[in-house]
């Protein structure tokens, strides 16, 4: 029986997906994402930046340092967490 142990691809386009583990190099985001504006981020080091779906809605960062929560001028209303 023939296994093929890897497989590299350039680009791939997948209508749905069930992966159970998966290594990240980078960052993995969704496809709308503009930072502080739209979508969602996360990267290698932690760093988790969720934008509102919803018009004039602010974002939420969560980092190694705590929370933070931003209204839709990215002026910072909320933090929580460790203060350097």
């Amino acid at each position: 029986m023939f296994k093929v142990r890897k497989t590299f691809i350039v680009s791939a386009l997948i209508q749905d997906a069930s992966i159970t583990n998966a290594k990240i190099g980078s960052y993995i985001q969704s496809n709308n994402y503009v930072a502080g504006k739209a979508g969602w981020r996360i990267d290698k080091n932690g760093v988790l930046e969720m934008n509102s779906a919803l018009p004039g809605g602010g974002r939420s960062v969560f980092d190694s340092n705590g929370i933070g929560v931003y209204d839709p001028n990215g002026v910072r209303r909320f933090a929580a967490g460790y203060k350097p």
